[in-house]
């Protein structure tokens, strides 16, 4: 059965949205994921999450968002970023559209973390319309999966790490010819700010206190690698995703219901 949105008739999707209100929304980013994986990392693995679930369970896969709010690494070749006020809209309208066709429950699929306090904010406004929305970071959900399945001690770096092994087997496990090992690095990223430890994208620790300093990536790091991807393999990564599927699919089972 046709799962996915963009590949219907108009009537097949009226059809559709007489048979389910569920429609899962893929959304990434198109920013530099270290010098080995592709600028959509997040928009391929979002997709691909998505796809999967919706063979399990009864819903519509919309057509995927590609760009996302990625301003900080605008240091690095290739970056597209909109304005979190230009996401908020593009959401506000996207989502609506889908609510106009019965699509009125929204579950997206979101690995870039700068993405989400955008979808909570519109989910919020959208709620009054009849509209209930949720979302999940995939790469959050990756380390639960690590630690739900016992398998931590498969891995070298057992949470996630931007372009570190977590998101690099999972890139091997789905589009293996995207991923350029030869141009691998593990790189632990070092910040600006003097007598203090990297601690985040945009926080740094002194003496024990995490504080936030806004800064670009490439102050940060030379590769835009955040962690280690040497061990990582296309096994590794389709545990993930066999995880992320089973959680993701029996979640729905309960977003249905409320």
């Amino acid at each position: 059965m046709n799962r996915v949105l963009e590949n219907m008739t108009w009537l097949e999707a009226e059809q559709t949205a007489k048979e389910t209100d569920l429609v899962l929304i893929p959304i990434g980013a198109c920013e530099p994921q270290g010098a080995h994986l592709p600028l959509g990392t997040d928009t391929i693995a979002a997709n691909h999450a998505a796809l999967k679930v919706a063979e399990r369970v009864n819903a519509v896969v919309a057509p995927t968002i590609t760009v996302g709010y990625s301003a900080w690494f605008k240091g690095f070749p290739g970056l597209m970023s909109l304005r979190r006020e230009t996401l908020t809209e593009v959401l506000r309208q996207y989502c609506r559209s889908l609510a106009q066709s019965g699509f009125t429950r929204q579950l997206f699929f979101s690995p870039h973390f700068a993405n989400n306090d955008v979808i909570t904010e519109v989910g919020i406004e959208l709620r009054d319309e009849g509209i209930k929305t949720a979302w999940i970071n995939l790469w959050w959900a990756a380390n639960a999966v690590i630690n739900s399945k016992n398998i931590a001690g498969e891995f070298r770096e057992p949470i996630f790490k931007h372009a570190g092994e977590v998101m690099t087997s999972i890139m091997m496990a789905i589009a293996p010819e995207t991923v350029k090992m030869d141009t691998a690095v593990a790189e632990a990223p070092k910040t600006i700010v003097p007598n203090c430890k990297w601690s985040g994208i945009f926080d740094v620790n002194f003496e024990g206190v995490n504080y936030c300093v806004p800064r670009l990536s490439s102050e940060d790091s030379k590769s835009n690698a955040y962690g280690d991807p040497m061990a990582s393999t296309a096994e590794k990564g389709q545990k993930i995703i066999d995880g992320w599927v089973e959680n993701i699919a029996a979640f729905i089972e309960n977003f249905r219901k409320y």
